[in-house]
């Protein structure tokens, strides 16, 4: 669903905001990948941190084992994001699915609560 410029995806859901299949997106030069269970606030901080980037040709990967919180409702609407929601095995398990998902030329794991250093990270 749709709120005000956020969303919520459904348990099994792999999705864009652009509607296009991901595999017919482009390669974007960095992957960023956070996964989560429950993590409020923690992944808000996370996904501004990535958004303030001055270098913008990334794709964020939400990687979501199945929270019952709102933190996914309130991850940014924005093309780059992609959210895929399914049960795991704990962190390690989701990291390395999360891993099989990328598309960029380098991959930054990002736990939910990391941030960049400062905005020109990765120009």
């Amino acid at each position: 669903s749709d709120s005000e410029g956020f969303w919520t995806p459904a348990a099994g859901d792999d999705l864009n905001w652009t509607g296009i299949p991901h595999a017919h997106m482009p390669t974007p030069f960095f992957s960023v990948v956070t996964v989560t269970l429950n993590a409020g606030g923690d992944l808000d901080l996370t996904a501004a941190t990535v958004f303030e980037q001055t270098f913008t040709d990334i794709e964020y990967i939400i990687k979501d084992a199945g929270s019952k919180d709102d933190s996914l409702s309130r991850v940014p609407r924005d093309s780059r994001v992609r959210i895929v929601s399914q049960p795991d095995k704990g962190i390690f398990d989701a990291m390395n699915e999360a891993i099989n998902l990328f598309k960029g030329r380098y991959i930054i794991l990002m736990n939910a609560g990391d941030t960049f250093f400062d905005v020109e990270v990765l120009a």
